[in-house]
């Protein structure tokens, strides 16, 4: 969400990790250059180790 100041809101509340992120036998689609941000977002990720890619 814009925040009309220039600054943009993140809501984490509504990110979710696809099929892909747990299940090998999804395949995750490679995002588009305009989804990549220029600076670091300081957040926890959350990984699946049992996983194999």
């Amino acid at each position: 969400m814009t925040l009309g100041d220039g600054r943009t809101l993140l809501d984490f509340n509504y990110a979710y990790n696809p099929y892909c992120a747990y299940n090998p036998g999804w395949r995750c689609p490679i995002p588009p250059i305009e989804n990549h941000l220029t600076v670091a977002i300081r957040a926890g990720e959350r990984s699946y180790p049992d996983v194999k890619p």
